[in-house]
């Protein structure tokens, strides 16, 4: 897509810097898929995703927040986007089923969940991935797919834990 774009995009770099964030008190590096140099003179570092529920897992979320700050300081531009040019505005503006957001809501009263746990509030309220993460990332909770935990605290320093019994 940049190569299309010769008219704005004057070069283009990929995993062009190394960024360090902070996850559960460990730090951990991050490599930004691209630095676009524009011809107006501006930077831009991008962030390509596949999916659009990506962007509220807990690891992504600390990933482009540590970005923002590193672009904020040298006066860079900052993209995240998906393969289908969807954003994190995107997922955090999808209209959610109130009803669904309560039921969420009133599971994870009881502490991080994990998908045994969920899977009979997602199949009788109909709920999916894309809602999981709108609320996640609307919410500011900590959400993992591999293995699958929800919690709306850190949890506690650990990203592999025992399921919840």
């Amino acid at each position: 897509m940049l190569d299309a774009t010769e008219d704005l995009v004057a070069s283009y770099s990929e995993q062009p810097i190394t960024l360090s964030y902070t996850l559960y008190g460990q730090r951990h590096d991050y490599y930004p898929d691209l630095l676009a140099d524009l011809r107006d003179g501006r930077r831009l570092l991008i962030e390509v995703k596949a999916r659009l529920d990506d962007f509220a897992l807990a690891e992504n979320v600390a990933k482009f927040q540590a970005a923002r700050q590193f672009c904020r300081t040298l006066g860079w531009g900052v993209v995240a986007t998906t393969t289908r040019i969807q954003n994190p505005t995107d997922l955090i503006n999808r209209q959610i089923d109130p009803r669904i957001e309560q039921a969420l809501r009133d599971h994870l009263c009881a502490g991080p969940t994990d998908w045994k746990r969920l899977y009979p509030l997602v199949r009788e309220h109909g709920i999916r991935y894309t809602d999981i993460a709108t609320l996640a990332l609307r919410n500011g909770w900590y959400w993992h797919k591999d293995p699958f935990r929800l919690s709306t605290t850190p949890l506690g320093g650990k990203l592999r834990w025992e399921p919840v019994r």
